[in-house]
């Protein structure tokens, strides 16, 4: 009982001392905003307003010198870091819309894809997961999740496939391309490319 009132006493003493060094630093700050305006005053007032623009002037000048060369260079890490991820993803999707189209070609004629659904599982998993945006990856796991449940229902999972291949788009810099656009001439039928689009 003794340990816990010591305990307590000692986080009130360190709240106190905490809450009494903001206050300060607060005073403080404060203290030197009214004195640096003061003096800007005084000294605006005494100076000719050609020097005061000049002073004004040269501090932004230096200013910007100073900051420009940081913010250039993460403009520029930014700029190199998403070339990288493309040239890393523009195989993997390149090859993953390849065997989209296959797909839908076979679907298309009559023949049974869901060998076919199986084996892009086992090519793309690895190179998705690896180089795929988060929200491929969340699409990814939503089309294994619809085809574990109902292999049958090809449609529907072409469909989420369809949002695959459309976010792969967006990854590259590329617009979303309209689900009557990408799949209308594969002859899906009409209320299913409503309920998707």
């Amino acid at each position: 009982m003794l340990r816990l009132l010591l305990e307590i006493a000692l986080f009130l003493a360190i709240a106190i001392a905490l809450v009494f060094l903001v206050v300060s630093l607060l005073r403080l700050i404060i203290d030197g905003f009214t004195r640096l305006a003061s003096w800007f005053n005084t000294f605006s007032s005494a100076t000719d307003t050609l020097i005061v623009v000049a002073l004004i002037t040269g501090s932004i000048s230096i200013i910007s010198v100073v900051v420009w060369p940081f913010v250039s260079k993460a403009i520029e890490y930014k700029r190199e870091r998403r070339s990288f991820l493309s040239s890393k993803i523009e195989g993997p999707y390149n090859e993953f819309i390849t065997q989209f189209f296959m797909l839908l070609s076979k679907h298309k004629e009559g023949n049974d894809v869901s060998n076919e659904i199986s084996e892009i599982e086992k090519i793309f998993t690895l190179q998705l997961t690896l180089w795929g945006s988060r929200k491929i990856i969340k699409k990814w796991n939503k089309f294994w999740r619809a085809v574990e449940r109902n292999p049958a229902n090809i449609n529907d999972n072409l469909f989420i496939l369809d949002e695959i291949v459309n976010e792969m788009r967006k990854d590259l810099g590329l617009r979303k391309i309209g689900f009557s656009r990408l799949l209308g001439k594969y002859d899906l039928p009409k209320d299913e490319r409503v309920d998707h689009e």
